[in-house]
């Protein structure tokens, strides 16, 4: 997936959908996990902010990252702040929608995997970077896991207890119990 600079896009999109449920902000998930893995990625091939070079890889992979965050944010109902708000809305015009999680998912699944494979590609088209193959990425991405090693005890049990939280949370606005 990492081999081209399209691939690289469509993992990092798909890595945002993973994460969304337990990261209900988008913004926070763009700016705080994957604009400083495009910088990295972008800076490692050349391609530098401000000036030519940033149409590299640079230009391209931030684009496809703010213009597909939206579609992967849509996917699960705790994905981003405003689908729960959403919901809270609905609820307070009368509107109750059982089994909320399930439902939101089962509507928003198809446009959102559309939009998550069609967008790249339209910006791909639009705006192409000048990198298109990036053999060396996988083997990079694989070296620098390696010289971080596993996630200690402190990540795990933080990474869970994001995620227990966030499907908490979950259950129970769906239920009617909370803002």
């Amino acid at each position: 997936m990492g081999k081209s600079t399209l691939g690289l896009s469509y993992g990092l999109n798909i890595a945002e959908a993973i994460l969304g449920p337990a990261m209900p902000s988008t913004s926070a998930r763009a700016g705080g996990v994957f604009m400083p893995i495009i910088k990295s990625l972008s800076e490692n091939a050349g391609s530098m902010p401000y000036d030519e070079s940033r149409k590299k890889m640079g230009a391209f992979l931030t684009m496809s990252q703010f213009q597909t965050g939206i579609h992967s944010g849509g996917i699960f109902l705790t994905a981003s702040a405003q689908n729960l708000l959403c919901l809270d809305m609905a609820k307070d015009m009368g509107a109750v929608v059982p089994d909320a999680f399930f439902n939101w998912f089962a509507g928003a699944i198809v446009p959102a995997l559309v939009g998550m494979v069609v967008t790249p590609l339209l910006l791909y088209k639009l705006m192409p970077p000048e990198i298109k193959d990036t053999p060396q990425a996988p083997a990079e991405a694989q070296k620098r896991l390696d010289q971080m090693g596993p996630m200690g005890m402190d990540e795990k049990v933080s990474e869970r207890g994001r995620t227990k939280g966030a499907e908490r949370k979950a259950r129970v606005r769906t239920r009617g119990g909370g803002t």
